[in-house]
């Protein structure tokens, strides 16, 4: 049996899927606590 896994982002503010090599996950800090999210290009 084969398996097959796919990575795949998508902007976490309007639901883009991006394609490879576009946009970014983007890390950023709130009370000590981190977070990351993925945006397009445009988003950033």
């Amino acid at each position: 049996m084969a398996r097959r896994i796919v990575h795949q982002l998508v902007d976490d503010l309007d639901g883009t899927v991006l394609a490879p090599g576009e946009g970014e996950t983007v890390l950023f800090l709130i009370d000590g606590t981190a977070y990351e999210i993925d945006l397009t290009d445009a988003a950033r």
